[in-house]
């Protein structure tokens, strides 16, 4: 019981940490870009869908 309570909140952690790569992406893209990494822009989008369906997948149990 208390580990799924836990995935459910560290899943929420990951959704509401992808949806912010969204609403603050020239934020993240300069950190990144400040951080060396190659396409700073795409990256974070990249972080942002894969932290979504991670969130979503432990939320839901897959």
């Amino acid at each position: 019981m208390i580990k799924q309570i836990l995935l459910i909140l560290l899943g929420i952690f990951f959704l509401l940490n992808g949806i912010n790569h969204f609403y603050n992406t020239q934020v993240l893209k300069e950190y990144a870009k400040k951080r060396g990494m190659i396409a700073p822009k795409i990256m974070v989008y990249l972080a942002g869908i894969l932290l979504v369906l991670g969130g979503l997948s432990m939320i839901s149990g897959i």
